[in-house]
C-alpha cells in the first residue's frame, strides 16, 4: 500500500524531509539538530542572568513542550555559553536525572567552568516540586565537591520561568 504525503502527515504529524525529498530517519534528524546547534553556539552568547539563558534556550533548543526535557547549559569563566544539550527526555511529569552523566558532559567540554540546569514543566506550573528541590541540592553539593559552579536551576514553561538562584534557593 502506498501512502500519500497527506495520509502520512495525518498519521505522523511531525514528518521531516531531507534535501532529496526523502523522509528523514531519526539519526539523520538528530545530526541535523546537532549541526544546527553547533553553528549557533559558535556565536558565543553571554548568559549572566536567568532571563538571558531562558531566552537563549527557548530560541535555540528544539524540544517537545508536552514532556519534561532536562537541558544542560555549560558556561566558561566569562559566562559565555560553550555547550547546550538535552540530556534527558522524560514523561509528562518526570525526567530522569543522572548526576554522573551531567558532570561527564561538563568535564568533556573544554574550558567549562560553570553550568545551568533547566527543565520544563508541561503542566505550566513553574513552582518546583519536592523532587526538583532534592535534585538541585544534590547537584549543588556535587558541584561544590567537583569544583564546578552550579549557577542556577531554572524551571521553564512556555510563558514563565522559576530561577532557584533568583529566589535565593541555591
Amino acid at each position: 500500500m502506498t501512502l500519500s504525503v497527506c495520509m502520512m502527515m495525518t498519521m505522523y504529524p511531525t514528518v521531516y524531509f531531507n534535501t532529496t525529498g526523502a523522509i528523514m530517519k531519526e539519526k539523520e534528524l538528530q545530526k541535523l539538530k546537532k549541526d544546527a546547534l553547533i553553528m549557533l553556539l559558535k556565536e558565543k552568547m553571554t548568559a549572566s542572568k536567568p532571563n538571558d539563558i531562558v531566552t537563549y534556550v527557548k530560541n535555540n533548543v528544539v524540544f517537545d513542550w508536552n514532556v519534561e526535557n532536562l537541558i544542560l547549559v555549560i558556561l566558561n569563566a566569562s559566562s559565555q555559553i560553550l555547550s547546550t544539550e538535552i540530556i534527558s527526555i522524560g514523561t509528562i511529569n518526570k525526567s530522569l536525572v543522572s548526576i554522573p552523566y551531567i558532570f561527564r558532559q561538563i568535564f568533556l567540554c573544554p574550558k567549562s567552568y560553570a553550568f545551568v540546569l533547566l527543565h520544563n514543566h508541561p503542566s505550566g506550573n513553574i513552582n518546583p516540586s519536592d523532587e526538583d528541590n532534592q535534585i538541585t541540592r544534590k547537584l549543588k553539593e556535587s558541584s561544590n565537591l567537583m569544583g564546578i559552579e552550579m549557577v542556577d536551576h531554572i524551571i521553564i514553561t512556555e510563558l514563565d520561568y522559576y530561577s532557584y538562584n533568583s529566589n535565593a534557593q541555591m
